[in-house]
């Protein structure tokens, strides 16, 4: 809708708005008052990289699909996420350190793309074997 539009600093969405798509505000890093209704469905990272969004990880029936706020330095995702989505933490640069719980069984391509500089701490095997074929650091808890 309105990603990576740096000049927007407010928006009011209609009370007849039912649903914001992925990545919708994403981006928009001067957005400073945003209205939107409270029926609203939000759709994956739709406020990621905003700054006036507190950070919060977004998780589906057990999929790690994204998160919505500035992109931290170290992230710890909760048991029961089986896998991290593809667009998860694509993107997110500053991110140095992500700890991932056992219960990681998949990592679709992309969900780390572009994340330099990253450490994966886990023992799960399946996160261990795609930081091994990725080339990313790895280390145990």
């Amino acid at each position: 809708m309105f990603r990576n539009c740096e000049n927007l600093k407010e928006a009011v969405l209609p009370g007849s708005l039912s649903r914001m798509g992925d990545f919708s505000f994403a981006g928009c890093v001067n957005l400073d008052k945003l209205t939107i209704p409270a029926n609203a469905c939000v759709g994956a990272s739709a406020f990621r990289d905003v700054p006036g969004v507190p950070f919060k990880l977004q998780i589906e029936a057990g999929v790690l699909t994204g998160y919505n706020g500035p992109c931290p330095l170290k992230v710890a995702a909760p048991e029961g996420v089986k896998t991290l989505g593809e667009n998860a933490f694509r993107q997110c640069r500053r991110l140095r350190e992500l700890a991932l719980p056992d219960s990681v069984v998949f990592i679709e391509s992309g969900a780390l793309e572009n994340c330099e500089n990253l450490t994966i701490v886990s023992q799960a095997p399946a996160v261990i074997r795609h930081a091994r074929e990725n080339g990313i650091a790895i280390k145990s808890r």
